[in-house]
């Protein structure tokens, strides 16, 4: 049994090195810089051990996007774990307070963008990735607010997170404090 124990974490390991080897190259240089050689040489393994594990190029995209959604959902669990169960608008603030932290990941945020191309590219990506996504929409609907005002939160929140993403002229500060404090009372039922 500790064998088999030992076996999981190693699994888990080198995928998480593949993975990390992956987005390196990624914000490197592009999807086009990322082949299989280049991750398996970048993460020290061979390539029959990367293919073991990602079958594909695009296994590999999948697999990165299943890890940065994941820990964007970690990150929302952390706020979730904060708010008092069964109260309206939990699940909006904690998804205003993910959006606003401070010190979210800069390193996931840029590997997202990089990813982002991909994805536009490449339909299966793009309908795994919306396939990842749709708890969002779900829970924001099943949060006891109103659908509109519930919609309307999720999506300022996205529409800030992808502006600071792109790199559109930032919010003054005094505003996105302001901006933060609006739509935080807008999770009040």
């Amino acid at each position: 049994m500790a064998s088999s124990s030992v076996h999981v974490r190693n699994t888990d390991l080198t995928r998480q090195q593949l993975l990390t080897a992956a987005a390196d190259l990624l914000l490197a240089g592009g999807v086009n810089r990322l082949t299989l050689d280049a991750v398996a040489a970048r993460a020290g393994v061979s390539k029959g051990g990367l293919l073991h594990h990602y079958a594909s190029k695009d296994a590999l995209l999948l697999g990165l996007a299943d890890r940065l959604v994941q820990r964007f959902r970690d990150d929302l669990q952390v706020w979730l774990d904060r708010e008092t169960p069964g109260t309206p608008g939990r699940w909006a603030r904690a998804y205003v307070h993910a959006t606003f932290a401070p010190g979210q990941d800069a390193h996931d945020e840029a590997v997202f963008l990089a990813l982002a191309g991909a994805v536009a590219a490449q339909p299966t990506l793009n309908a795994h990735l919306r396939t990842l996504m749709t708890f969002v929409d779900e829970d924001s609907l099943q949060d006891g607010l109103p659908p509109a005002r519930a919609t309307a939160l999720r999506l300022a929140c996205d529409g800030l997170w992808l502006s600071d993403l792109a790199g559109l002229p930032p919010i003054r500060d005094a505003h996105r404090a302001d901006l933060y404090a609006q739509l935080l009372a807008w999770t009040q039922p």
